[in-house]
């Protein structure tokens, strides 16, 4: 599941608690048609910029996800990279200085997508509130909210109705509110570098032994799955 099916399921099943629905005309639809363009996605690169604010601290961080056309997918975010292919699983921590590794298996790999959409009609039917639709200077302005809980804004382009910012706040245990606000940018999925996904780059195997590839030649190898 990449980082914005995600994101659209956890809103809608977890992020605000039940109470009467009030969604603006066509709303409904319109926030479906959103759930199911990022279902849909399959080959992307995405650049993710996010700034945590709390308590007069401000934290910038950084991560990209990309896949291509054959089930392959990059993710960078901070001291980790992981690359998942449908035959390994790597995840590169440059802080640890490992590799662990997790042989795919069939089953895994063709794992029926998350369904946003339905994630949404589910939060909507227990009483979630969605309301906005008005065109900003960073797309549509749609934002969720609940009695209970600070409210989420989401800016999406009015044509692919792809994310491009999500803020919201989350209680802290002071009383106080952490303000996130997370910014995506789109790039073209037809200039990505095929190389980019080639498990060659961080490993090797030979005989069935897998070993780190000579520029990560000071890493550990961790096999999960106990090969």
């Amino acid at each position: 599941m990449t980082a914005f099916r995600a994101l659209l399921a956890t809103m809608a099943v977890t992020c605000w608690p039940a109470h009467a629905a009030d969604e603006s005309p066509g709303a409904r639809e319109e926030f479906a048609l959103i759930a199911d363009a990022h279902r849909e996605l399959q080959t992307y690169d995405l650049q993710i910029e996010a700034r945590i604010d709390a308590g007069g601290e401000s934290l910038p961080l950084s991560a990209s996800v990309k896949c291509d056309a054959q089930r392959r997918c990059l993710r960078s975010f901070q001291n980790s990279t992981t690359l998942v292919t449908p035959r390994l699983s790597l995840i590169v921590d440059a802080g640890s200085r490992t590799i662990t590794v997790t042989r795919q298996r069939l089953s895994e790999t063709q794992q029926s997508p998350a369904n946003p959409a339905a994630a949404f009609e589910d939060w909507l039917a227990r009483g979630g509130k969605l309301s906005g639709g008005a065109l900003t200077s960073w797309g549509r302005h749609w934002t969720l909210s609940d009695r209970a809980s600070p409210r989420a804004e989401i800016y999406v382009d009015p044509e692919s109705r792809r994310i491009h910012r999500f803020v919201y706040q989350t209680p802290r245990a002071d009383g106080g509110l952490t303000s996130v606000d997370i910014r995506y940018t789109w790039r073209d999925a037809a200039r990505l570098n095929p190389d980019e996904f080639d498990t060659g780059r961080f490993v090797r195997e030979v005989a069935g032994t897998i070993a780190p590839a000579e520029a990560y030649a000071r890493y550990r190898i961790i096999s999960a799955d106990g090969r």
